[in-house]
């Protein structure tokens, strides 16, 4: 298992305190420098299918869970603001959260290429 934490002017003072209160628990701790995220949507007159030859599959949902601070988990390490919420291990195991319908609706449209119906996906 391994944690992911970002590291900006407001968490600096907190990294002590999460390896003191997690290092134990998990295999890993990343501590990740806040960056910026770039849309291409925000990039005048790209063609944004011209710049890949064809799109792979995306793996993540296929071999890991994220779980934000608050107990929400989602599939995708780029999604900042848990617009693909899957679940919350506050109410269910991550067991029932792997396998549930959510997790599957996504899993099935990746497989299909369907990324106009992940939202995620579909900016990318």
């Amino acid at each position: 298992m391994v944690l992911n934490t970002l590291l900006m002017k407001d968490t600096q003072g907190e990294m002590d305190s999460i390896f003191r209160k997690w290092g134990a628990i998990v295999d890993r701790i990343n501590v990740i420098p806040v960056g910026r995220y770039g849309n291409l949507d925000e990039l005048s007159d790209i063609d944004k299918n011209s710049l890949q030859p064809e799109r792979r599959v995306c793996h993540q949902p296929f071999d890991r869970l994220l779980v934000f601070w608050d107990g929400s988990v989602t599939v995708c390490c780029a999604d900042i603001n848990g617009e693909l919420c899957v679940g919350d291990i506050q109410h269910d195991r991550l067991e029932y959260i792997w396998q549930n319908s959510k997790m599957h609706r996504i899993r099935n449209l990746l497989k299909k290429k369907i990324y106009a119906e992940i939202p995620i996906c579909r900016r990318v």
